[in-house]
């Protein structure tokens, strides 16, 4: 799901999808993410690929503070395999438009 919180002009994408075991869960590899890794987004006809800078877990309460105006980033919501009480949040900034 596209959050609403998303700004796409501004090439800020926000995710969240679930992981498990069903055909519905799009974000099962994300834990197997690292730093700097990148992400590559395929968005009107223009590759935008973001650099991981950040990864954590959050309390699972169906809430997120999520910074105003924030540009040329992506974040990544979802479940954590390991523990039902939280969420595993991934964050990457734009470095290159193709």
């Amino acid at each position: 799901e596209l959050l609403k919180e998303s700004d796409i002009s501004n090439n800020t994408f926000i995710l969240a999808s679930h992981s498990g075991n069903n055909k519905n869960t799009f974000f099962n590899k994300l834990i197997y993410l690292s730093l700097n890794d990148l992400i590559y987004i395929n968005y009107n006809n223009q590759i935008l690929a973001y650099k991981i800078n950040k990864i954590y877990y959050i309390d699972k309460t169906g809430y997120m503070e999520i910074e105003n105006n924030i540009i040329n980033k992506i974040i990544l919501i979802t479940c954590s395999k390991t523990n039902n009480s939280k969420q595993l949040i991934i964050e990457a900034n734009l470095i290159e438009k193709e």
